[in-house]
């Protein structure tokens, strides 16, 4: 197979990765702020004041902020490689950006099981 479509899956399904295992996220369901060190005590007690259902709750959300951020930052990638000739290199390899659906939207669908085509 080739090494720029076989890193692009790579580099896709990592980002998948880190959105399914967000630190923030997981750290919201246990009810403690990593961060700000200024913020932490009131974070920390307005984390304690939620039960369990509602930093669950509070957890998807900051989840899907951060998904969308990557999806975000994917999407001026992909408007960079499509209006401005941008490539990303890995091992000196270039990426096989163009092969698929795009990087946000493979990103989207690899989060929601697509299976690569290729």
């Amino acid at each position: 197979m080739d090494k720029g479509i076989d890193l692009y899956k790579h580099f896709i399904d990592e980002l998948v990765k880190m959105s399914e295992n967000c630190i923030d996220a997981n750290n919201v369901k246990k009810g403690v702020f990593i961060g700000d060190v200024s913020k932490k005590e009131g974070m920390d007690a307005v984390l304690q004041k939620l039960s369990d259902e509602d930093r669950t709750n509070l957890a998807a959300f900051v989840s899907d902020v951060y998904t969308a951020g990557i999806f975000d930052v994917l999407d001026y990638l992909e408007w960079l490689r499509e209006c401005k000739n941008m490539e990303i290199r890995i091992e000196d390899t270039a990426l096989a950006m163009d092969e698929f659906e795009g990087i946000q939207n493979d990103y989207i669908g690899r989060r929601q099981g697509w299976q690569w085509n290729k």
